[in-house]
């Protein structure tokens, strides 16, 4: 099974159809808790939606802090995006086939892509494949 993993943005859960993933932010602290799911997508015919099934939950550990914090220590984010950071570098240390967003700003973004996988490479973990959910899916299914 393949693991596919959308982002959301701060404070906001974003279900494409491919996972969900979800974090809670405190004022004082960047992150307090941080929960990614991964699912195999289906995608009805019937009802044209997505459901998710074979939950797999994961939780930030201290070596996704790292990486994260490497990411934001090369200016390939700002603190101001560290959800972001840490989803890439979840997604990285799970090991995850494909990381599938819509955020094309902070994520789904070829100059930024080729950042984090130089951070990953020197860290020795394997190179990220991010794409948008029109790479993953046909046009009828979005």
């Amino acid at each position: 099974m393949k693991k596919i993993i959308p982002l959301v943005l701060v404070g906001i859960l974003v279900l494409s159809g491919l996972g969900a993933s979800g974090g809670t932010m405190s004022e004082n602290e960047n992150l307090i808790s941080e929960t990614i799911v991964f699912s195999q997508p289906f995608v009805s015919e019937e009802e044209d939606y997505a459901s998710i099934e074979s939950i797999e939950n994961v939780s930030i550990s201290e070596e996704a802090e790292g990486l994260a914090k490497k990411y934001l220590d090369d200016n390939i984010v700002t603190d101001k995006h560290i959800i972001d950071a840490q989803h890439i570098a979840l997604a990285t240390i799970e090991r995850v086939d494909v990381l599938v967003s819509w955020n094309f700003q902070q994520i789904v973004n070829l100059n930024k892509i080729h950042a984090f996988n130089a951070i990953n490479l020197k860290a020795g973990y394997p190179i990220l494949e991010i794409r948008s959910p029109r790479e993953i899916l046909n046009e009828e299914e979005i």
